[in-house]
């Protein structure tokens, strides 16, 4: 039917799209529709989720964070909740930085440089930060259990093992 009435249309894609129809017999007319948007720019992250998400990665590990943006109501780009892999995979796909870069530059140590600093086990850090035993302050830095700690700087002997709790007992 329609090509009972339309000798051709050109569609002209930009910010939006333009319809050039011809009709049968001359005439012409010319309309503009907006463009729909890719399925992946639909499903895009608001940009202030992701500011947020940039803002919280300073205190929060990405579990942590999941549950305060589920908290103030914030939704994923698919309309979805958060949990701590999305926060995760939007942090490497919007380039910002993880939360151990962020304290690693801050100057935090790894469980491995504070226990070699402190000449003790690893699982000797770990013991004393669980049972309040350890001086440092000491910072969460994923969903799994991991820790980062405050540098005790260039101490004498005596005070690293003040900072340590005594002598090593685990």
């Amino acid at each position: 039917m329609a090509g009972l009435i339309l000798e051709d249309v050109t569609l002209v894609k930009g910010e939006e799209i333009r319809v050039d129809i011809r009709f049968r017999g001359g005439a012409t007319r010319t309309l503009e529709v907006p463009r729909t948007l890719a399925s992946w720019e639909e499903w895009k992250t608001p940009p202030e989720v992701v500011a947020e998400i940039d803002r919280l990665l300073d205190g929060q590990t990405p579990g942590e964070i999941a549950a305060v943006l589920n908290e103030r109501g914030f939704a994923s780009g698919m309309g979805r909740s958060f949990d701590g892999r999305r926060i995760a995979k939007i942090q490497r796909a919007y380039g910002l930085k993880s939360r151990r870069a962020r304290l690693r530059e801050a100057g935090w140590l790894s469980t491995e440089e504070l226990a070699e600093r402190l000449g003790m086990s690893g699982s000797g850090v770990r013991w004393r930060r669980g049972h309040g035993k350890l001086e440092v302050d000491a910072r969460k830095v994923n969903d799994m259990g991991e820790y980062m700690y405050e540098d005790p700087g260039e101490n004498r002997e005596d005070d690293v093992r003040d900072l340590a709790g005594g002598t090593e007992e685990v």
